[in-house]
């Protein structure tokens, strides 16, 4: 997105659109990086150069964070970006590790309280996000499929010959993953497409620029 497109968006939705507008390296920051590890999942280059809103200052804005502390009440989960091209909205998560069943139940939560509030304020009816709502969590590490990553539609032969193009990462499946339908997103996230949204995908950096680069996201 360009800067001046989300300032225009940030009249529309109701919120800072300085404050909330980010590289998606910046965005991508791991708040407790490892001694001598990565301080952002996305690096300062290609896709982590493109701006992007903010959207977990977003849900700050739109959340009285304060009252929900007075009255001890949780939280909301907030999704660390938001991306806007054309008619369709990416929300957008950043994991540092591939660690995909530990952080099965945080990524659910973290769509839940993103979609809820687009539904409140209106951004969003049920019908539009099933049509044009994405969300893609992208981890630093490369991506390692298993047999249980593969749709059980897929026989077994072609699970197994997947699973050896797989291991090739200049394979197009390792490639672009989202174009093949017997790869399923990871931790379970296929789910929310039944209702919540048109596409869950779950990549690797890579396939992240890739994906940002075919989608010719500007």
């Amino acid at each position: 997105m360009t800067q001046s497109e989300i300032r225009a968006l940030a009249n529309v939705w109701k919120f800072d659109g300085t404050k909330c507008m980010q590289t998606f390296h910046e965005i991508s920051k791991i708040e407790h990086p490892h001694k001598g590890g990565l301080t952002h999942c996305i690096e300062n280059k290609g896709v982590g150069k493109k701006y992007a809103i903010w959207f977990d200052e977003v849900m700050s804005n739109w959340v009285d964070m304060p009252s929900l502390v007075n009255q001890s009440k949780p939280m909301p989960h907030r999704i660390d970006a938001c991306y806007v091209k054309d008619e369709n909205i990416y929300l957008i998560e950043f994991k540092a590790d591939g660690d995909w069943e530990r952080h099965k139940d945080v990524y659910w939560a973290k769509f839940h309280d993103c979609f809820a509030q687009l539904l409140d304020r209106d951004i969003l009816t049920i019908q539009d996000a099933q049509a044009r709502l994405f969300y893609i969590v992208v981890s630093s590490t490369r991506i390692q499929y298993s047999e249980k990553d593969l749709s059980e539609a897929v026989s077994d032969n072609d699970k197994a010959r997947m699973m050896l193009s797989i291991m090739n990462p200049m394979e197009d499946y390792m490639q672009r993953p989202w174009k093949y339908s017997e790869i399923l997103p990871k931790a379970g996230l296929r789910q929310l497409t039944a209702f919540s949204c048109k596409a869950v995908y779950t990549l690797d950096r890579m396939q992240f620029e890739r994906y940002a680069n075919e989608a010719q996201w500007s």
